[in-house]
């Protein structure tokens, strides 16, 4: 249930090995995200933010029930979310627009 980051170098033998393996998230793990919405999907609860610092964009699963923020939400709202990985997903605790 770990989200992991595996870099390969090439054998001699024409396949890879990995060379470096790095945790990123681990069920439970807490994280906050603040950027741009670059995807959004309310019905479904799904959306991406863009971090402006180094173009990166992360999936948020959020329940918009929960959220009376999520009304205000529009492609390109800067928002801010905390989130915890559950093992296949970020799932926002807590959805701010500002």
């Amino acid at each position: 249930g770990a989200l992991i980051s595996v870099k390969f170098e090439g054998d001699n033998r024409g396949g890879g090995v990995a060379d470096a393996i790095s945790i990123l998230a681990t069920p439970g793990s807490g994280f906050y995200f603040a950027g741009n919405v670059t995807y959004l999907d309310v019905h479904a609860g799904m959306m991406a933010i863009t971090d402006p610092r180094d173009q990166k964009s992360y999936t948020i699963a959020f329940n918009p029930a929960q959220f009376p923020a999520s009304r205000d939400l529009r492609l390109g709202s800067r928002v801010g979310a905390t989130a915890s990985f559950n093992g296949k997903q970020y799932v926002a605790s807590k959805l701010d627009v500002f």
